[in-house]
C-alpha cells in the first residue's frame, strides 16, 4: 500500500514541480517570477521525498523475498540504506519548510510594508497585528532547525 501512495505523491510532485516551471519560465511579470519559488520548492522537496521512500520501499520488499528468514525490521536496521534514508527524509522536510518560510517571511514582508506605507490611515494596527505572525514563523523556524540537528 505504501509503494501506491508513493508512486501517487511522485506522480503529484512532476505535475506541480512541471506546472510551477512553466509559470516560472513563462511568467508575465517578475513578481508572478519571485511567487512561484516557495511553491516550486516544496512541489520538488515532496517529489523528492517520496522518489526515495519508493526506492527504500522496492529495496524492502526485495529483501524481503530474498531473505525469507528474516523480518522486516532486521532488514531496515541492517546496512546503510537505512540511515540513507533518514538523512534524506530530513533534506526534504528541511528543504519544504525552507520553502513554507520563504512564502510566510515574504507575505509578511509584503504586508509589513504596506502597512507602514498606510501608517497614517490606521496602518500601525495591522502593523501591529502581524506580529503575531513573525513570532510563528520565527517559533516554526527554530523548532524544524533544532529537532533536525
Amino acid at each position: 500500500m505504501a509503494l501506491f501512495k508513493a508512486i501517487k505523491n511522485i506522480i503529484v510532485g512532476i505535475i506541480f514541480s512541471s506546472v510551477f516551471i512553466y509559470i516560472f519560465i513563462n511568467g508575465a511579470d517578475t513578481f508572478t517570477r519571485v511567487a512561484i519559488i516557495p511553491f516550486f520548492i516544496g512541489s520538488t522537496s515532496i517529489l523528492i521525498k517520496h522518489a526515495w521512500l519508493l526506492i527504500k520501499e522496492i529495496i524492502i520488499i526485495k529483501s524481503i523475498k530474498n531473505n525469507e528468514n528474516n523480518n522486516s525490521f532486521d532488514i531496515l536496521e541492517s546496512g546503510k540504506s537505512y540511515d540513507i534514508s533518514t538523512k534524506i527524509n530530513k533534506l526534504a522536510n528541511n528543504i519544504y519548510v525552507f520553502g513554507f518560510l520563504i512564502f510566510w517571511f515574504g507575505f509578511l514582508i509584503v504586508f509589513d510594508y504596506s502597512a507602514i506605507k498606510d501608517w497614517n490611515d490606521g496602518g500601525n494596527s495591522m502593523f501591529f497585528f502581524s506580529i503575531i505572525f513573525w513570532i510563528v514563523g520565527i517559533s516554526i523556524f527554530i523548532k524544524n532547525f533544532k529537532r533536525n540537528r
